[in-house]
């Protein structure tokens, strides 16, 4: 038997010591891997071909690995068949990477089934801007599983932003009403016309919303705080708000491009109520413009039911969504 340095650093065997011992014999706490083992050298004698299974093995220092069991054919000059040869191949990181990239289609696929139900919603075809936003805060907190998530509304100057729907997930219930000012959050406000996203991993640590900590953070357990910005064409016109609960949380790329697209989604119901507001009249031409005016491509829902997606200025990537809902009674609250 030939063994190399890399087996014996791995298992802490030198080819004197296993030398005439069996493999059951030299390795006993691995007997459910033998019989796999040996039908494997079967099928490579009876076929003649090279042959592959995967394992799960202990090394020497303790740490575990995924193996691929390489079998092959050794013959003579003659081409008889004279011994088996085994090589094993570390493949723990390119199993984790394949697991962990279909982990991340599946969550990209239920983002993709959440904005649809969004869409197709009939909050989404509401007269009432209201039933819109009040759905999409409670999609957006079940599917990213956070407690709070609140739309808001900048005025043109920045000086403050007003909540549309604050949807707070333990208590299923809707509020609005609440006001940011500028002069107490000057720092947050700073970073909302910089940025699009405010990934607060530590809400109270991210200069950008540090000035939270307090009454704000601490009163409502928040650690970590997701915000997108909305824009309806180049004018900024609100933040989405997600506020985890508990340990702190790193928010994944994926998380992140969930929140654009929510915003970018927030974005058309905000030129809709503009529109109702400002008492414009209803029509393809001002729909068409309030649609290619937001931040990314949305799906959007013809009266016959299909969806499609509409053009936009910006890139999307995943997103969230629910069945309607009508918004509870809300409350007036002045942070500042």
């Amino acid at each position: 038997m030939l063994i190399n340095k890399e087996f014996t650093r791995r298992y802490g065997v030198g080819g004197d010591e296993i030398l005439g011992s069996s493999n059951e014999e030299r390795f006993p706490a691995w007997e459910q891997a033998w019989a796999a083992s040996r039908a494997q050298e079967k099928d490579v004698a009876d076929s003649g071909k090279i042959t592959t299974r995967e394992q799960d093995r202990q090394f020497a220092d303790g740490s575990h690995h995924r193996l691929e069991i390489v079998k092959f054919p050794i013959s003579d000059d003659g081409g008889r068949l004279i011994g088996v040869g085994a090589l094993g191949v570390d493949i723990t990181e390119r199993d984790k990477w394949e697991r962990d990239a279909l982990d991340r289609e599946r969550v990209l696929k239920g983002y993709h089934k959440a904005l649809d139900r969004i869409v197709a919603s009939d909050a989404m075809a509401s007269p009432n801007a209201g039933d819109a936003f009040s759905l999409l805060t409670q999609v957006a907190a079940e599917t990213l599983g956070v407690e709070r998530v609140s739309v808001w509304r900048a005025r043109p100057d920045m000086s403050q932003i007003e909540c549309l729907d604050l949807y707070q997930a333990t208590a299923a219930a809707h509020s609005s009403g609440m006001i940011l000012e500028h002069d107490y959050f000057p720092q947050y406000f700073k970073a909302l016309q910089q940025v699009e996203v405010i990934d607060a991993h530590d809400a109270r640590s991210d200069p950008r919303t540090a000035e939270f900590t307090g009454k704000y953070l601490d009163g409502h357990g928040i650690t970590s705080m997701l915000d997108a910005v909305i824009h309806v064409g180049d004018e900024l016109k609100g933040v989405l708000c997600l506020e985890h609960v508990g340990d702190p949380r790193e928010w994944t790329l994926e998380e992140q491009s969930l929140a654009r697209s929510l915003a970018a989604l927030t974005s058309l119901i905000m030129a809709r109520q503009e529109q109702q507001e400002s008492n414009a009249p209803g029509s393809p031409s001002s729909s068409g413009s309030a649609v290619s005016s937001t931040p990314c491509p949305v799906p959007c829902r013809s009266r016959t039911g299909t969806i499609a997606m509409c053009s936009s200025t910006r890139s999307m990537n995943g997103t969230t969504g629910s069945a309607p809902r009508k918004p509870t009674a809300r409350g007036s609250t002045n942070w500042a």
